[in-house]
């Protein structure tokens, strides 16, 4: 039970009622109660939110999935003014798994690697607001290609977003919050570009058959290519 300050609990009716047994049982579900730093609980799990899984993304775009630490009573911890905001490790990995954060040395496994503050007032951190944006990465060419057989690169099947929680204080990590991550289109005009791995905008005069495929090519002559 959660009493404010300057009641009296014993002095409460339900609490009277509660104390006698004269109150129903109550059963309390979906609770996201948002507790500051001086009332939660330690944080135990960081919990990541997106649209869907996998999450449907477009190259180059900015990463928008949004999180909240979680004490052990499924509580929403708050991190506010009154303590040093926590730390977020962003990565984008090629497959299924990333790398520790902590991990310093070097891996080819990870595609972008970057930090955002979780200091928010209603415990949900937006990591949109950090403007991070990954590529997406060709795959590794096989020997067959390597040895000049025709096969050109494809593009990575799967990627994996990352997100973990440092407390730059106490020190306290929890453990990575992952999210499976799928290529969307680039959508009409726009074209993955294949030495960025982003998506980027036809030219006004240009065109492109596939976005997903071929680059934007001038239009012929004596053709409109006018559209988006």
């Amino acid at each position: 039970l959660l009493f404010s300050r300057g009641v009296a609990p014993a002095s409460t009716p339900w609490v009277q009622a509660a104390l006698a047994g004269s109150m129903p049982r109550v059963a309390a579900e979906g609770s996201e109660a948002c507790y500051g730093a001086t009332l939660a609980s330690e944080a135990q799990t960081l919990e990541a939110t997106v649209a869907q899984r996998p999450l449907q993304y477009r190259p180059g775009d900015v990463l928008a999935p949004q999180v909240r630490l979680v004490d052990g009573f499924n509580q929403t911890v708050c991190v506010t003014g009154e303590v040093l905001p926590y730390i977020i490790t962003v990565q984008v990995c090629r497959g299924r798994v990333c790398p520790a954060a902590s991990v310093r040395a070097v891996s080819d496994r990870v595609v972008t690697k970057s930090f955002a503050g979780f200091q928010a007032l209603d415990g949900i951190a937006h990591v949109a607001q950090a403007d991070i944006s990954a590529p997406w990465p060709r795959a590794a060419a096989p020997e067959s290609a390597i040895a000049g057989a025709g096969a050109g690169l494809e593009f990575e099947a799967e990627l994996t977003l990352s997100l973990e929680v440092q407390e730059p204080v106490g020190g306290l990590r929890l453990p990575a919050a992952d999210v499976p991550m799928a290529r969307a289109s680039c959508g009409a005009g726009r074209s993955l570009d294949g030495a960025s791995g982003r998506c980027r905008t036809c030219e006004r005069g240009q065109y492109v058959l596939d976005p997903d495929a071929d680059p934007c090519r001038d239009c012929p002559v004596g053709a409109a290519c006018n559209g988006p």
